[in-house]
């Protein structure tokens, strides 16, 4: 196939993606959010839209990042990542966490990480997340586990939306 096709035919695609994605926004609160109140059990009390646009390149200069192959049978493969920081840096927590998402998807493989602190003040950044900031997993919404007449009777509280 000529190039020039395959390139109309990923823009095609892709312009049916986003109508695809407009239907679902559209119809998210009427269809889909009383499916998912349900499947996590709750009873929304007020609905507040949020920017739902993601930076699609994302460009991250880490300080070493090294696949590390040990003699250990039980972790013979990981990632170590050091990170040098003269500052104390309190968001430094969340670029690790963002650092760790982005390699663990590239790479598959456990990631260990490490921050040598060079500052002259004792330093006082989180080194842990609280177990609720830890994604650990999402909920599966099937809608064919949803009969059309139960969807149709699950009703959202429209006046709560900001």
């Amino acid at each position: 196939m000529p190039k020039k096709n395959q390139n109309t035919n990923k823009q095609n695609r892709k312009k049916e993606g986003q109508i695809y994605d407009k239907i679902m926004r559209e119809n998210l609160l009427e269809l889909f959010l009383p499916l998912v109140a349900a499947k996590l059990n709750f009873k929304v009390k007020k609905i507040t839209p949020l920017i739902d646009k993601q930076p699609t390149t994302v460009l991250r200069e880490t300080d070493s990042f090294l696949l590390i192959e040990t003699y250990s049978k039980t972790e013979p493969k990981f990632i170590l990542h050091i990170e040098f920081e003269s500052k104390d840096d309190s968001e430094m927590i969340y670029r690790i966490v963002e650092y760790h998402g982005i390699e663990l998807r590239k790479y598959r493989l456990p990631i260990k990480h490490v921050v040598v602190y060079l500052g002259e003040r004792k330093p006082k950044m989180r080194t842990k997340l609280e177990p609720k900031e830890i994604f650990t997993g999402f909920t599966l919404v099937n809608v064919q586990d949803f009969s059309p007449e139960e969807w149709l009777a699950r009703k959202i509280n429209h006046q709560s939306i900001k």
